[in-house]
């Protein structure tokens, strides 16, 4: 039985050396008690060997990661008749990177008309992630359509801005990808 892998090494050898690989095979097992402390003495050295030649100060510095940019998320609803001053209630599902960062359910948002604050909801995302909001009402006051926006810190204008919905649900989506900071 250790014959057989005795005679592999041949041509294991014999293709190294055809490829040009300069790698040295470990040595073969012997039965001698005076040859294992040799053999494990040479694997011990060629590891620390290239782990010597390896330091980590060979390798170009990255730059530390992105810090977390902070996101506003605003919503709100706009009559078609432009005077209904009534909030509705509704739901708002928040995507961060692809993953549900936050939902909120039975939230007031209130009509563009009256005045108030639109619904504002606050994450964080690092630079290059992509934000989605999707927002929902089960029913609006008044016809109307949801409005949404996101807006990152640092910029004065919206990453994106919809309102509406093509089949004329009660729904907004908006998405965006959170630019770099400005330096």
């Amino acid at each position: 039985m250790r014959t057989r892998p005795l005679i592999l090494l041949p041509l294991a050898l014999a293709g190294l050396a055809l490829q040009g690989c300069t790698a040295t095979p470990a040595p073969a097992p012997s039965t001698s008690a005076s040859a294992a402390p040799t053999a494990a003495a040479s694997s011990t050295t060629a590891p620390t060997a290239a782990a010597s030649s390896a330091t980590p100060t060979t390798r170009p510095s990255s730059s530390a990661p992105a810090k977390p940019v902070d996101v506003q998320i605003r919503i709100q609803w706009i009559p078609r008749d432009g005077t209904t001053t009534t909030a509705a209630r509704g739901g708002v599902n928040l995507f961060v990177g692809g993953t549900g960062a936050d939902t909120h359910t039975n939230e007031t948002i209130p009509a563009e008309p009256a005045g108030t604050t639109p619904l504002t909801l606050r994450t964080q995302a690092k630079p290059g992630e992509k934000i989605q909001v999707i927002a929902n009402v089960p029913q609006l006051p008044a016809a109307g359509d949801l409005h949404c926006e996101i807006i990152a810190d640092g910029t004065t204008a919206p990453l994106d801005a919809q309102t509406g919905d093509p089949k004329g649900m009660p729904m907004v989506q908006c998405e965006a990808t959170v630019p770099e900071p400005s330096s």
